[in-house]
């Protein structure tokens, strides 16, 4: 064999010679690899290029980022509809309860069939995606509550609930933003790629999906975007291993977070605001049911948001032992709550020992992450809480007497008009109500009145004033007044509504009097009188004068005593007048209602039996 060649020919044939059997190895494989067919060569490579375009995505989420645009903007996705008699939006989550989406349809019917007309219709778009139905999207309110107001637009109630929110992001105490990230969602205000999903967290997916294909269980996979959408939307505020039900919430939160684009870096950190003020916790007896992280501080710690927030962001440099003690509490007290979110009636009502258990645990692995110090650690598991006393928050959240009436009877006429339950339900609703009455002027009226309870200004105006009472006797006296507008069309609209009852019932509303025998006596007598009246003026008029008048048609005693005499078999004397008008009958009828002076009335009997009897006078 000829040795000269050049170098890698000569290396190759001496390695040959030394080695037969390792050539015809490297012979076989060549073999093999001449023998692939080229379409595995073209898999292999996509297969390459499909695992780094999934770890691409994963990361910078470019393609869900123009998907979830293109249905949040309605361009995909989405199919528009007028919310019609019978169509509503999907929105029955205890969200969409407690403000009155959930009950439109059934709000509509009440308030169309007692007369109000319906002014407009609000075009929606539904939207599906994989055949799953989403839950509305729109900006969603981190407070509502019933708002009464008058013609002008002038605040007489308003009621905002949960009762305090953290504006924005920004008066969030950083070290709560930190702790409740790791504790949840750790990845989420991540600046790395500005178009994030915000609602996937991959590989706590994936893990989560290996945990239940084991049956070890599926926890662990919801970030705070399907939080929100699990106890605002979802009924009941719960999954309950329902899939399709997750992957809807998954869904609608990543179509929620590109209403404004494919940039979510804001909408970031509108999900830790919005999951901030809107947290369910345990209700608390005399404050009611409990969201967001301020009205939990309030009503479990009794401890006012504000103060706490302003603790937590204290420099701990040249701090006194006194005051990092104070921190402490307030940062135990915020991790506490943010501890409790997976099952907060548990951990308020029955567990706190284990409550306090898993805040430890988590002490020493913020300080390890440097979202607390060391030394604000080691104080914060040397403490305790103290849940607040029931009995106290009930007495903080009481509300003062209501100066003016008309709020309560306003509320009571919308209680009825829209059938709910109670107020407390009434004024959770996402509502505004106008009422013609004129809020200044019945607030200045209702102060007046209640000034009249000082004897000193009851005396002024018992001798100077009404000159109805002797000096000193007005404290004793409850006025009310009522004042109607008439308007250039005819319509009767109220203006004023007050009394000066230092309490929740309005007499101008709901008196009920219960007649004992004097005060009936008192109503005949002057029933009598009224017929004794009008006897002798018409008595004196000729027939034809008679026939002639006009009578008002609600003027049904007159009426009655032109008749009598107008009758030629009637006693026409005073005595057959009086006789006549005692055996006049009225129904029982306790559905029946009267308009007096004081107003719209209804009588009600003692026996029911006598409800559909009629009865005269003298009985």
């Amino acid at each position: 064999m000829a040795t000269e060649n050049n170098g890698h020919g000569a290396d190759l044939k001496n390695t040959a010679a030394a080695s037969p059997a390792r050539d015809d190895d490297k012979i076989k494989k060549l073999h093999w690899y001449s023998s692939v067919p080229k379409w595995v060569y073209g898999l292999a490579l996509g297969g390459t290029v499909l695992t780094a375009g999934i770890a691409y995505e994963t990361q910078t989420s470019y393609i869900q980022s123009k998907v979830f645009t293109a249905a949040a903007e309605g361009t995909s996705f989405t199919e528009t509809r007028t919310s019609g008699p019978d169509s509503a939006p999907m929105a029955s989550g205890p969200y969409d309860v407690r403000l009155g989406y959930a009950q439109t349809l059934e709000i509509r019917k009440n308030l169309t069939e007692r007369g109000y007309v319906l002014q407009g219709e609000t075009e929606w778009q539904e939207r599906k995606i994989a055949g799953i139905r989403l839950f509305p999207i729109y900006n969603e309110k981190a407070q509502a509550g019933l708002r009464i107001t008058d013609g002008l637009d002038r605040e007489l109630h308003d009621a905002r609930f949960p009762r305090q929110v953290y504006p924005g992001f920004d008066d969030i105490p950083p070290a709560v933003v930190k702790s409740l990230l790791y504790v949840e969602n750790r990845e989420l205000l991540s600046n790395r790629h500005d178009a994030k999903n915000p609602a996937i967290e991959w590989e706590r997916l994936v893990y989560a999906a290996k945990q239940d294909l084991t049956g070890k269980g599926g926890a662990g996979a919801s970030t705070l975007a399907t939080q929100l959408e699990k106890f605002r939307h979802s009924p009941g505020g719960e999954t309950n291993g329902d899939k399709v039900e997750k992957f809807r919430q998954m869904l609608t939160a990543s179509v929620r977070a590109y209403q404004q684009g494919e940039n979510t870096t804001a909408e970031r950190q509108r999900i830790v605001l919005d999951y901030i003020n809107a947290i369910p916790l345990s209700a608390v007896p005399g404050f009611g049911e409990v969201h967001g992280f301020a009205d939990g501080l309030k009503a479990w710690f009794g401890k006012d948001p504000k103060q706490v927030s302003d603790i937590l962001r204290k420099d701990e440099t040249g701090m006194s032992d006194a005051e990092m003690q104070e921190k402490a509490v307030a940062f135990r007290e915020s991790l506490s709550i943010i501890m409790s979110v997976k099952k907060p009636s548990s951990y308020f009502l029955r567990q706190r020992g284990e409550l306090e258990s898993r805040v430890d645990a988590y002490l020493p692995l913020l300080a390890q992450e440097g979202i607390i110090s060391p030394r604000l650690r080691d104080a914060a598991l040397a403490t305790r809480v103290t849940y607040a006393d029931p009995k106290v928050v009930r007495a903080e959240h009481t509300p003062p007497p209501q100066t003016q009436k008309a709020v309560t009877a306003l509320q009571i006429d919308l209680l009825r008009a829209l059938e709910m339950k109670s107020l407390y339900e009434l004024n959770r609703l996402d509502l505004t109500a106008r009422t013609t009455l004129d809020v200044p002027v019945d607030r200045a009226v209702s102060e007046k009145l209640r000034s009249l309870n000082d004897p000193a200004v009851a005396a002024q105006y018992g001798m100077t004033g009404f000159r109805l009472l002797k000096p000193g006797q007005g404290a004793n006296v409850t006025y009310t007044f009522t004042l109607y507008e008439r308007l250039p069309d005819g319509q009767n609209v109220l203006r004023v509504q007050a009394d000066n009852f230092d309490g929740q019932f309005n007499l101008n509303e709901d008196s009920k009097l219960e007649l004992g025998s004097t005060a009936k006596l008192r109503t005949l007598v002057s029933y009598m009188e009224a017929i004794a009246d009008l006897h002798g003026k018409f008595s004196a008029m000729d027939a034809s004068a008679r026939s002639s008048m006009t009578l008002h048609p609600d003027d049904k005693l007159s009426r009655f005593v032109v008749d009598h005499l107008q009758s030629e078999t009637a006693d026409k004397t005073l005595n057959g007048v009086l006789e006549a008008a005692l055996n006049r009958t009225y129904s029982a009828n306790p559905h029946e209602r009267f308009f007096t002076g004081g107003g719209v009335h209804t009588f009600s009997n003692f026996e029911s039996n006598e409800n559909g009897r009629s009865f005269t006078v003298k009985e």
